[in-house]
């Protein structure tokens, strides 16, 4: 591997490929660890009574049609939560929405 004192040419490009795949596996750990705090920051508070309602939670899977009508009607009932007084079928809806 050595020469008079120098490396050969296969030498330094294995130099440089590990030189450069150790360069690669830090800067993609310092992008991991980022990702991951980040993540952690996002996910918001987790004291109970921060999140969505359980009226919320139930209109968007109706609006999201993982709800059949019935099935919304049956669990606003089992959670003490009255139907509207107005259509008595889901969520209100707003002023502009048509129907």
């Amino acid at each position: 591997m050595y020469w008079n004192g120098h490396m050969s040419t296969a030498g330094w490009i294995l130099s440089a490929l590990w030189t450069v795949i150790i360069i690669a596996l830090v800067v993609a750990g310092i992008v991991w660890l980022i990702s991951a705090l980040g993540n952690r920051e996002n996910r918001g508070p987790t004291e109970e009574g921060s999140g969505a309602s359980s009226r919320e939670i139930l209109d968007r899977r109706l609006a999201s049609g993982e709800l059949s009508v019935e099935q919304y009607k049956q669990l606003r009932e089992t959670i003490g939560d009255p139907a509207p007084a107005a259509s008595g079928t889901g969520p209100p809806r707003p002023a502009s929405a048509p129907g």
